[in-house]
């Protein structure tokens, strides 16, 4: 499992979790913030009323913002299927 407390005070793990170190991911947080929250309010119709439904398993927006760009970060894409050999490393089959 990971230990968002202990990735957040070091600038190799948010390098290699994130691309961007501590400075630039502090740097980003309010301007994310501001990006959330105004996504919040402009939903379109709503079923519920706000706070309804289920809730979030990741509460602070800063860890938010962390987890957003380690699934960026690792998230394998369709793009790997493109390069010549791929094939081989992608198939089921056994060599």
């Amino acid at each position: 499992m990971l230990d968002i407390n202990r990735i957040l005070k070091s600038d190799r793990l948010m390098g290699a979790l994130t691309g961007l170190n501590r400075a630039a991911f502090d740097a980003l947080v309010p301007s994310f913030t501001q990006a959330y929250q105004a996504a919040q309010l402009s939903s379109k119709q709503r079923q519920r009323a706000p706070g309804a439904g289920r809730k979030a398993n990741i509460d602070s927006i800063p860890d938010k913002l962390f987890f957003i760009l380690l699934y960026f970060k690792v998230y394998p894409t369709f793009d790997l299927d493109s390069y010549p050999g791929s094939k081989v490393l992608l198939s089921k089959q056994p060599l």
